[in-house]
Parts: structure tokens; sequence; C-alpha cells
């Protein structure tokens, strides 16, 4: 392991990253997506114009200034939350960190090709999981319809002869369905589309919009050159105005993809890991989170199982519910270092491991008063395969100190107790919860109190005999 690891750790270090712009230019000639249907106020105003303030030399200093006036949504831009959705984040609200993420893109070009109103649905959405892994959380995920290579003829962006009315637009975006399980089960940054709205022309109204923004979700259209990037494996950047109030903004999005040759090392690096924790079974048996095998069915058939099975011998089962906040940007490097070395691995895959943490930095900017810089002592860095076993490994330590049955789906858990009275079960769950959390304490992890829930199951007798 450790010659391989070596080759590893040089080949990577050698590894470069390359850099595609998904921005078309900006200017006078963008797509002017109508607004009259909403209201004759609407039906005519300046969406592009420069003007030059002065461009010439002052004595041997040469000087050019111009003034621009333009409509916020045009061209590859972000639509803000406050767009669709009254009250919420406009453009300088939007937390920074919600603005990157790993790239996602999911290509329905065959499928527009036969329909150019076709909406993503939620089964494109598994299709691309069935081939390249669940999307990870906090992604920025893009459609890529091929409709980028229409920009910026007005005419066929938008479908139609008539660029006047809406009502005859044709283009594709995305179903509400697929808006609502890629918000609620992968927890998608950003949504993107190579088209003028991430809502299909027809109908034409705005389903994903007033789902998504309300819920501060960040949107972006007219997407350029997704034919440039792997669906996945990248690094997206939305570099976004601050304007005060703003709804939107042309935005630049330069794409960092990472060298083909580092990819393959880190699922070199991922299978030896995952085989070593395998081997010498330090996964924790309960844990079914991304590992081969397991799903979210082994953990819901574990669960009823055993409620069944307590419940036939006349027990109650209490069940506490825990999510812990933000797990993965809050490991503490230190900790998580000292139990991988705990764990038996070599000094060079640590090394390795230590290198993605070592001089990364960060300050903070208040209306353009920096901070002084201070390094980052937890959280792993955002779409990098080989965490996932020893972060597990770092999770499933808590099976040490609860007593009952835990189980354990990545980050989420479950404490599961049985007694003969809600008495009983309510002390033993009271235990578990207090030693929980002076583990969290040890580990510097946290609860989103707001996910966290109690549940108890029994027969409808026990129950109400147990509640006089």
């Amino acid at each position: 392991m450790n010659v391989l690891t070596c080759f590893v750790l040089v080949l990577s270090s050698a590894a470069g990253r390359k850099i595609v712009d998904l921005t078309h230019t900006f200017d006078g000639d963008a797509p002017k997506y109508p607004l009259g249907f909403l209201s004759s106020d609407l039906a005519s105003f300046v969406y592009f114009n420069m003007t030059t303030l002065t461009a010439q030399y002052y004595d041997d200093m040469w000087l050019a200034l111009r003034k621009i006036e333009f409509y916020e949504h045009q061209g590859t831009h972000i639509d803000a939350p406050l767009h669709f959705g009254n009250g919420r984040q406009s453009l300088e609200q939007i937390p920074p960190e919600r603005l990157y993420g790993p790239g996602v893109v999911i290509d329905v070009r065959d499928k527009v090709k036969v329909n150019p109103d076709y909406a993503v649905t939620v089964d494109d959405i598994f299709e691309h999981e069935r081939e390249h892994g669940k999307i990870p959380p906090n992604a920025i995920v893009n459609m890529n319809s091929g409709w980028a290579n229409k920009y910026p003829d007005a005419r066929l962006v938008f479908g139609t002869d008539n660029v006047t009315d809406p009502s005859s637009f044709h283009f594709p975006g995305w179903s509400p369905e697929a808006c609502e399980m890629l918000l609620q089960k992968r927890q998608i940054n950003v949504l993107g589309v190579d088209t003028p709205s991430t809502d299909p022309a027809q109908p034409p109204v705005y389903p994903c919009h007033m789902y998504l923004q309300p819920n501060n979700v960040p949107l972006m259209e007219y997407v350029a050159n997704l034919d440039s990037i792997p669906v996945r494996n990248t690094t997206i950047v939305l570099g976004a105005m601050k304007v005060r109030d703003g709804t939107g903004g042309p935005t630049r999005v330069p794409v960092s993809i990472l060298n083909v040759v580092s990819k393959i090392l880190e699922k070199v690096v991922y299978d030896q890991v995952e085989t070593y924790f395998k081997e010498y079974k330090l996964l924790y048996k309960f844990q079914s989170g991304l590992r081969n095998g397991f799903s979210t069915d082994n953990c819901l058939i574990y669960m009823t199982d055993y409620i069944r099975h307590e419940i036939d011998k006349g027990n109650v089962v209490g069940m506490a519910l825990l999510d812990l906040q933000k797990a993965f940007d809050t490991v503490d490097h230190t900790i998580f270092l000292m139990k991988l070395q705990t764990s038996g691995l070599g000094d060079d895959i640590i090394r390795w491991f230590r290198s993605y943490f070592s001089e990364r930095q960060q300050l903070v900017d208040v209306s353009g008063s920096f901070s002084s810089t201070s390094s980052i002592t937890c959280g792993v860095p955002p779409g990098f395969n080989p965490w996932a076993p020893p972060l597990f490994n770092d999770v499933n330590d808590m099976s040490a100190v609860v007593k009952n049955r835990l189980l354990l789906y990545a980050d989420d858990s479950g404490i599961h107790v049985s007694g003969k009275s809600l008495s009983e079960v309510e002390i033993s769950v009271s235990e578990d919860l207090s030693s929980v959390s002076q583990w969290l304490i040890d580990d510097k992890l946290s609860l989103h109190l707001g996910k966290t829930e109690s549940i108890v199951f029994g027969s409808k007798q026990k129950l109400w005999s147990d509640s006089k």
C-alpha cells in the first residue's frame, strides 16, 4: 500500500486544473425576454446601453471610462431568490458559500431534439446518478440541452419568429418534480439552464421559479459551454455582483476541471481506503451511507424489523432521530487525522490526506474592509471522493458511546430503545443522548435541532395504558 500511495503522491502533486468559462459575452445583442405581457409599463425600456465617458490620453496616461445601463436578467445571469420570492435574499444577501460547489451536468440533448419543450424529470436525474453516482450536497446542477449553440440569435433562442410573445416560445427547462427532488433530497446550491428560463417555455408559467426562489435557491440562466466540461469532477464559482437589493445580474461563471489523472488517482486511493476499512471491519455494521450493497432501504428494513419484533414482544420502542449540523463542513482537522492514525493507515496516506488540509485560509469582507487571514481548521474540500470512508469512520465512533441500537446513514443517526414501559424507554434514551452530547463536544460537532426528532412506537393498548 505504501509503494502505491507514494506513486499517488508524486503524480497527484503534478496534476493541474483546467478552467472553462461558462459565460456568454454580454452586450447589446443579448436576447431580450419581453415583459409587456405582464404590464404595459414594461413593454418598452432600455435593455442595454453603453456610453463612453472618456477614452483618451491625459499627457502620457491612457484612461477609458464607460457607463453601462442594463436590465438585470440578460445574458448569462443569476436570479437572486428575491426575483420570485417576496422578502427573500437579494443579490448582496446570498451567502458566498451558496455560489460555490461541485458541478453537475444533466445531459438531455437527445430528448430535446425530439421535444424542444422538454422538462427534465426525476427519472433523468436517477439515470444520471446510476452512471455517475449520487449528486453531492451543495452542488451546482446545470441542464445541458444544447441550447447554448443558438445564442445570441433571439429567434433560435426563443424558438419562434415572434420574439415579442412568450406564449409562442419553445425551449426546454426543468420539471417542478425534479426541482423539488433536487432541493429536498440533494440539497443543491444553485440550479442552472442553458436556455432563457429555468422553466420550459410551454406552458408559459413559472412553477420552478415559484417553488425554488421562495426557498432561497438562486437560479442561473443562459449558461454557456456545458459541452466543454465533464458532467462531474468540476468546481463551479458564480461571480455574481454584490448589488444591494438586486434581483439578479450578469454573472461570470468559471469552472475548474480537475485533471483526469488526479481523478483516477483519487479513485485508486478511494478503493484502497474502502478496502482497508472493510477488511479490518472499521466501519460500523449499521452504517448504510454511500457503501456498496447498502442504501436507505437497508436502514428502513433494519428499523422496521426491529420495531415490529419488539412490539410483538409487548415492548414499547422509542427512537431519537439525530441530524448533525453541517457535519462534513465542521470536521476538525486535528481530530480527523488523529482518528485516521488510530485506524492504522500508513504514514504516507495520512500525509496525503493532510496535504488537502494544508495552506487553506479564509478572511472576512465587510463592505470592502478585509480582516486578516486565518487558517481553516475544519471542513473538507467538496467533491473529493476519498473522504467518504474515513469521514464515516469519524462519525461511526458514536456507536461506542451509545449503549442501545444505533442506525447510521452517512451523518444521520437514529437511536432505538425498547422497554417494558414508556418511563423505562425515556430514561434509556436520555442516558444515550447525554453520552452523545459529550461525544459531540469532544469531536467539536453539533446537532441540527430543527431536524432532530423523537417518536414512540407500540401497540395502541400499550401506549394508552402507559400514558395514563
